[in-house]
């Protein structure tokens, strides 16, 4: 299974909002070299700190990295901006 590679938000347009949840937000991202759509969940890291939720954080970004299935989202990749 391929590592997922780190991104740069700056290489995606964003597009329109598609989920919203408690500490995210998932919003629909075209790459801006291929032209891919992708999903791009974008995290209030500071909010997840202050709640003590850094290790759901880990936690997911384990199990979409390790999960292989045709009906579970896969993880292309990852990105930080602070």
């Amino acid at each position: 299974m391929q590592q997922p590679t780190k991104c740069v938000l700056t290489d995606y347009e964003l597009l329109e909002t598609i989920g919203r949840g408690e500490r995210s937000e998932v919003r629909l991202a075209r790459h801006k070299g291929t032209k891919e759509y992708h999903a791009l969940k974008m995290i209030l890291k500071e909010e997840s700190v202050k709640r003590q939720q850094e290790g759901h954080l880990h936690n997911e970004h384990t199990i979409l990295y390790n999960c292989n299935h045709a009906f579970v989202v896969s993880m292309d990749g990852y990105a930080q901006d602070k």
